[in-house]
């Protein structure tokens, strides 16, 4: 018969043996001499699941130099009845992921199943309800399928998930307090959610709603007669683009004036009509008559003429016409003066060859000398000082014929 301390001994064991196999499955083996861990990483309360999935004391992981456990110890199982442990968290309501139990009911990371995270979005954030991912989303949004939207102010679903502004055609949609609105571009107006240009709409012409007849167009928002075929409307008028000078090929473009001539549209370009008895001679209106560089036709040019005189057009042709001063003697211009001095006592050749040199003598003063071309006076010339052709220096003057 086993003596009453073995017996002791037994007993610890067996009980030590009941609280181990009740942390463990039974795939553990429960012998103190292994010590083993459970499928899912579990030891009793004091020891720790090692690398080697072994079950060590907490201590002894710390310490590896700590010495065992005396024999009389409850560790040791010497005659102590050992107390029933608490078991750890156990995941039968859960699973192991990774090492750890987990709630996968609840558990963001692990909804449903180990590594099937949860995911939000920019305005909401994940959760795992009963195991399957929701979203939350963030005050002032509402979940609409898979994104948070303000239904405030949001055009892409204004009131509700599923109502989108329709798009504005000449401006902006916009939301407001869940109701779709519009901002028109520049020029156009509101009229019912609709942007229009009430200078031009004959259903909202001037103002929203008011509609001209079917006869009539609009036109700087007032309802006009429409034109006839080939007429357009400008400045509330109808005019013909392709003959009207003031609006000349579109609205507004008049033609510009031009001297000798009147504007016309033709063919809707911008033209020029030469005034009655001239001809258009490129860009300007010449009469042919009389115009000296355009002589009975455009670009013929009088040459120039003996001494004093110049040319002239005289009935489409060129012909001489002398100076100021100066009269026709047969074919020569002579000095009026000079002509009625020695009328009947020399012909015109003579007297032409006489005035160079005589004309200017007793006809203004006595000082007076015809000197290249000219009459001057030699008395007070600097270019002419005394004589023809005696120019006085820089800083002189001529006084009585001479250079002083």
């Amino acid at each position: 018969m086993p003596a009453p301390t073995s017996v002791m001994r037994i007993a610890a064991w067996w009980v030590f043996a009941s609280v181990f196999a009740l942390a463990c499955d039974s795939s553990v083996d429960a012998s103190l001499e292994r010590k083993e861990c459970t499928r899912n990483g579990e030891c009793l309360p004091g020891w720790v699941c090692s690398e080697d999935q072994v079950c060590v004391r907490a201590s002894s992981r710390d310490d590896p130099q700590e010495p065992a456990p005396d024999a009389g110890s409850p560790e040791a199982g010497g005659g102590i009845t050992l107390p029933t442990p608490t078991s750890p968290a156990s995941c039968s309501e859960g699973m192991a992921c990774n090492g750890a139990c987990v709630d996968v009911t609840k558990d963001a990371d692990n909804c449903g199943a180990c590594g099937q995270r949860c995911t939000g979005n920019d305005n909401g954030r994940a959760v795992c309800t009963a195991g399957a991912c929701e979203i939350v989303c963030d005050v002032g949004y509402t979940r609409c399928g898979d994104g948070c939207y303000r239904l405030n102010d949001d055009p892409q679903h204004c009131g509700s998930c599923t109502f989108s502004c329709p798009a504005a055609q000449n401006g902006d949609v916009t939301c407001a307090e869940g109701i779709c609105s519009s901002t028109c571009n520049a020029g156009f107006a509101d009229c019912s959610g609709a942007c229009v240009r009430t200078a031009t709409d004959a259903r909202h012409c001037g103002a929203c709603g008011v509609a001209c007849p079917a006869d009539e167009q609009c036109a700087g928002g007032t309802c006009l007669k429409l034109c006839p075929a080939g007429s357009i409307e400008c400045s509330h008028s109808c005019v013909d683009p392709k003959t009207d000078v003031m609006n000349c090929g579109m609205c507004g473009n008049a033609c510009p004036a031009a001297t000798n001539a009147s504007p016309v549209c033709a063919a809707g370009a911008c033209a020029t009509q030469c005034n009655p008895g001239l001809s258009a001679c490129g860009s300007a209106c010449v009469d042919l008559q009389t115009d000296r560089m355009n002589c009975g036709t455009c670009g013929t040019t009088c040459p120039p003429t003996a001494s004093r005189s110049h040319p002239v057009c005289a009935a489409a042709s060129c012909k001489p016409e002398c100076d100021a001063g100066f009269v026709a003697c047969e074919d020569q211009c002579v000095s009026q003066l000079l002509l009625d001095q020695l009328m009947g006592r020399a012909t015109c050749a003579t007297i032409a060859m006489m005035q160079d040199r005589y004309m200017c003598q007793g006809m203004t003063n006595n000082n007076t000398t015809y000197c290249a071309g000219t009459c001057v006076n030699v008395t007070t010339n600097k270019q002419h000082c005394g004589r023809c052709g005696r120019v006085c220096e820089a800083g002189e003057s001529c006084f009585g014929g001479v250079c002083l």
